[in-house]
């Protein structure tokens, strides 16, 4: 034994001197002598944190004007900072994400333990700020922010931020989050401020450069009009309700539109022929590919518009109208069968920067070939089916497992939506779309109870029906 011990090769080298970077190569074959090795660690460390090093050389220069450095030269170093982190932003994004980024890191902690990520005081690493590489800046106005999240400080995994991830948000004050896995203990976090928009954003005929608004199916449960919709289910469940329903949404919320409907039906959309928001109604299948082509080809217009405009992404508003292609029966054109080497591929893969978006629905039947194109949806949308490995096959694998009961559903318009920027199954039920005409021609249709509400008796009959039965009893 103790020759085995002997014999065994060393696991550790020692070098004197050597910490010059952590590379195992560089520590057995360069060595610093100590007079050398600090200035060098020094230089390293000013390179790093180059901000904090021109903030103390800002206090150095100004001597007693010191607070001047902190009103004016500490926010200008950190809005160069954060500008030479993302070139291609305009000035006024990378203000409002200086801004944001300040306001994140003071929120930090307090978030964490609102949202039990914390340790004892203790809060995960947010990697973005001063000591690392800033955050970067998602969208032109600088209201989307990724950061990079270790936890190994504090012993969690990446599922606590999933599940917690509402906590978060709600503490730090943005609208919504994305999660992106990297490793066990580390997390791309894409969080996204600003308000909600207003019942009428586009009241006064200008357009708007803004996320365009989302649809609440369900209390709680929410519908982006950002990206396509793929909705399947078995017959008489309510796909073309749910159609109907998003379009309602639109009349309330007042967003101008242009509609391509594919009707091979020719029922199920039969109004939305004198819509005035209609551009192209296809009622056969061999009409079905050219209303799929007349929409792709406003859409390369459209793009050539805001090349011409050098626009990133079109203003929804009178003079860009949201467009919108609507199918029923989405595999019985051709272009969807043929899967990604398409036109209706290319909508789905480009079409959310100029506004164009497709809502698709299909039949249990034609379910095993959705797999060509499936992935091309964002949003996906399952109701009532039969077997689990439908609902796999629409949602993706293991989502009866993971909480879309699709098979146990027994009303109409209830459904399971699942979205990637969720990254989660939410149960939804819609109220029956009764007057579609109305909802055609722009108009919004509203609910309205038959039930009358019950009336409570107050407290002043019961106190002389008291008083009265005990006069009586005198």
């Amino acid at each position: 034994m103790a020759s085995s011990r002997r014999n065994r090769p060393e696991r550790t080298v020692h070098v004197k001197n050597t910490a010059l970077t952590s590379s195992a190569t560089v520590l057995d074959q360069f060595g610093l002598p100590l007079w050398l090795y600090i200035p060098w660690r020094c230089i390293l460390w000013f390179k790093r944190h180059w901000f904090l090093f021109a903030l103390v050389a800002t206090f150095l220069f100004l001597g007693r004007w010191w607070f001047l450095a902190i009103l004016i030269f500490a926010p200008l170093c950190l809005v160069l900072y954060m500008k030479a982190m993302n070139p291609s932003r305009r000035l006024t994004a990378v203000l409002r994400a200086s801004w944001l980024l300040l306001r994140i890191r003071r929120r930090w902690r307090w978030a964490c333990e609102k949202a039990f990520l914390d340790d004892g005081g203790k809060a995960p690493h947010l990697l973005g700020g001063i000591r690392h590489r800033p955050p970067i800046i998602h969208n032109d106005r600088g209201t989307s922010l990724e950061f990079l999240i270790r936890l190994q400080r504090v012993g969690l995994t990446v599922t606590q931020i999933e599940e917690n991830r509402d906590y978060l948000v709600g503490s730090l004050g943005a609208r919504k989050a994305r999660v992106i896995r990297v490793d066990p203990s580390t997390a791309r976090v894409i969080f996204e401020f600003g308000h909600r928009q207003p019942s009428n954003p586009i009241a006064a005929g200008t357009p708007t450069d803004h996320i365009l608004p989302r649809v609440e199916l369900d209390e709680g449960v929410w519908l982006e009009l950002e990206t396509s919709i793929l909705v399947v289910g078995e017959s008489g469940m309510g796909k073309s309700n749910l159609t109907w329903f998003v379009l309602n949404e639109l009349n309330r919320l007042r967003i101008p539109r242009r509609l391509y409907v594919c009707d091979p039906k020719k029922v199920e959309l039969a109004e939305l022929i004198d819509s005035p928001d209609i551009e192209c109604y296809a009622d056969d299948i061999t009409d079905m590919d050219y209303c799929i082509d007349r929409f792709y080809n406003d859409m390369m217009d459209t793009f050539y518009r805001m090349k011409a405009k050098k626009l990133r992404r079109a203003p929804i508003g009178p003079e860009w109208p949201l467009h919108i292609l609507i199918v029923d029966e989405l595999l019985l054109c051709d272009q969807a069968r043929k899967g990604v080497d398409s036109n209706l591929a290319k909508v789905l893969t480009a079409g959310r920067a100029a506004g164009f978006f497709v809502i698709a629905d299909s039949q249990l039947g034609q379910v095993d070939a959705l797999s060509r194109i499936r992935d091309l949806f964002p949003q996906r949308i399952c109701m009532r089916v039969t077997s689990g490995d439908l609902v796999n096959a629409v949602l993706g694998p293991k989502s009866d497992e993971r909480g879309a009961k699709c098979t146990e559903i027994t009303e109409k318009g209830v459904g399971y939506i699942f979205t990637e920027f969720a990254g989660s199954f939410a149960r939804f039920q819609l109220p029956f779309m009764v007057d579609v005409e109305a909802i055609a021609a722009g108009q919004y249709w509203e609910q309205v109870s038959t039930t009358k509400p019950r009336r409570r008796p107050t407290t002043r009959k019961k106190t002389s029906q008291t008083t009265k039965g005990q006069k009586g009893a005198a």
